[in-house]
């Protein structure tokens, strides 16, 4: 039988059979679970990395970065990172460098962004408005409606 365990202490993904059948309980991997399978990576010591190889397969996560490639993310996640895999590839950027202030009027040009929020805003100029508001943790999951 197997069972999916989701906490913010450890992750799941367990081997469990009855106790009387004298089986035991296995952790699969450190952090929470997610949708990358990530079986053997393990919290790293205070202020140490893991090695991870420089090979470039990038896997956006749900908090906006891209991570270089599985070893990174996962290691993200095993040392506590609460994130999961938005999509395979590289995040969507917008650059909002222009939006140091936000705009008090924007254009009514229509070309949807989808915000982290779950929020969609009509164009770029809104979506700036709000990644300011928010001191900058609103990032793009998608162009487009959410």
């Amino acid at each position: 039988m197997i069972i999916e365990f989701d906490d913010s202490l450890s992750c799941a993904l367990f081997s469990l059979s009855l106790s009387r059948c004298g089986n035991t309980i296995f952790k699969k991997h450190d952090g929470r679970c997610v949708q990358v399978d990530c079986t053997g990576y393990m919290k790293t010591p205070l202020g140490q990395e893991a090695p991870c190889t420089l090979e470039y397969n990038p896997i956006c996560g749900t908090d906006g970065v891209t991570y270089g490639n599985k070893c990174a993310f996962c290691s993200a996640v095993a040392n506590g990172a609460d994130i999961d895999q938005n999509r395979e590839g590289e995040c969507p950027q917008v650059d909002c460098s222009d939006y140091t202030h936000p705009h008090s009027s924007c254009t009514l040009e229509s070309l949807a962004h989808c915000g982290s929020d779950g929020k969609t805003y009509s164009n770029k100029c809104q979506f700036c408005n709000a990644v300011e508001i928010s001191d900058r943790k609103l990032h793009l999951q998608r162009y487009g409606e959410c």
